[in-house]
């Protein structure tokens, strides 16, 4: 159906909310698949750097950073460490450049610490209609931003598809095949992150926990795994 709609001349509008990789894949992705209009919301600024954390964690001085982390033996202040590396989402300095060279041929309208205050579909007309509030506080040449919404207003907008591409929650009690084994084996967890062992087991079972799933164990950069 979406692809009949888009090879049609029917003005076919998306809005795209997130602030990381995702996000700015799906709108590029958008554009390219014919979309009438295309709008990429941030709720902040746009960040764009080479990874989602700072350089201090893989650059050439990462070796202090991390040595402060396997210092700190409480999983909650591991954890806390994480975050602050990461703070948010981000977009490599490569797909920053297709975004703004799509919002300078006005295939792309990007909008920074804009939220959307409202959102109510329509089921005869199957379309969003939606309430968009940019930040009071948003300076008015705010970076890569290319359309002129002034800062603590609101404006209406309507939307044929809204993609929410805002991340997960890394949570280990949201599996739901993980439900019996966490009963049983009483794992502590930090946000949903087990606290497994220095070999990476879980509980007592030779059951080893990768990926996203031992961040509090690995250190930042673990996320990339």
């Amino acid at each position: 159906m979406l692809r009949s709609l888009v090879g049609s001349e029917m003005c076919i509008r998306d809005r795209v909310i997130g602030g990381g990789l995702t996000s700015a894949q799906l709108a590029d992705l958008c554009v390219r698949r014919g979309f009438s209009r295309v709008i990429l919301l941030f709720r902040g600024f746009m960040k764009v750097k080479p990874f989602d954390f700072s350089l201090d964690w893989v650059g050439k001085y990462a070796n202090a950073q991390k040595m402060q982390f396997w210092q700190t033996e409480d999983p909650q202040s591991r954890m806390d460490m994480i975050h602050h590396g990461r703070s948010g989402g981000s977009i490599n300095p490569v797909y920053a450049k297709v975004l703004l060279q799509r919002a300078r041929d006005g295939q792309l309208e990007i909008r920074t610490h804009t939220e959307v205050e409202e959102a109510h579909w329509d089921p005869e007309k199957q379309r969003w209609s939606l309430i968009l509030h940019r930040s009071s506080d948003a300076r008015p040449d705010s970076q890569f931003m290319n359309h002129t919404q002034k800062a603590g207003t609101s404006v209406s907008c309507l939307a044929d598809y809204i993609v929410v591409a805002t991340g997960t929650d890394l949570s280990f009690r949201e599996l739901p095949f993980m439900k019996t084994l966490r009963k049983k084996a009483h794992v502590p967890e930090v946000h949903g992150v087990p606290i497994v062992k220095e070999d990476l087991q879980y509980g007592p079972w030779p059951l080893f926990c990768l990926c996203l799933l031992y961040t509090s164990d690995a250190a930042d950069d673990s996320l990339r795994v």
